[in-house]
């Protein structure tokens, strides 16, 4: 396998889809047979091609520090990022409150 991230040998999300992976990185936090469940369930329905969705599924078993930049180097447009940005930023201050 390739040195480089999973997430930037995949083609880029829209911004669509990056909020589909940010729904599937909640999930995977209480139920990741689920997480996995919903990936097959939105590619099988044409969200995600078959290297997008092989490159989520690897980004749902990073270690959750790793998960923001991975997807903030696949977001395709500034509407993605700023998704990204937002969700995790939410993100953040839930764990700090929850620590």
């Amino acid at each position: 396998m390739s040195s480089s991230s999973p997430a930037s040998t995949a083609q880029s999300l829209s911004a669509p889809q990056v909020g589909h992976v940010l729904e599937l990185l909640e999930v995977r936090e209480l139920a990741p047979r689920e997480a996995m469940r919903q990936l097959d369930e939105l590619s099988g329905r044409g969200m995600f091609s078959e290297s997008q969705a092989l490159a989520i599924r690897i980004l749902l078993m990073q270690d959750p520090a790793e998960v923001s930049s991975l997807l903030r180097a696949s977001c395709e447009d500034d509407d993605g990022l700023e998704l990204v940005r937002s969700r995790m930023v939410h993100e953040a201050r839930m764990t700090y409150v929850r620590g």
